[in-house]
């Protein structure tokens, strides 16, 4: 991800979807501040059962973003 960023600076914009809550926020502000990352945005997904509809991640990042960072830790990745 830090490669990425740092090649790419804002040329994309990045998505931030992770486990705990103000994580998403924070990581999304440092890489910013480091290499210049467009900010599409942030999400913190309750811990809930999965819907077919998958609905509000999917509209949340699919507008808006070209990369979706991804870090839900366990049980979330698996499900």
């Amino acid at each position: 991800m830090e490669t990425f960023c740092r090649e790419t600076g804002s040329k994309y914009r990045h998505f931030f979807l992770r486990r705990a809550p103000g994580v998403s926020d924070h990581l999304a502000q440092v890489e910013h501040e480091r290499y210049g990352i467009q900010i599409a945005g942030t999400y913190c997904p309750p811990f809930r059962p999965l819907t077919r509809g998958k609905g509000e991640v999917q509209r949340r990042w699919k507008l808006r973003s070209d990369v979706l960072w991804v870090g839900l830790s366990t049980p979330k990745q698996e499900q």
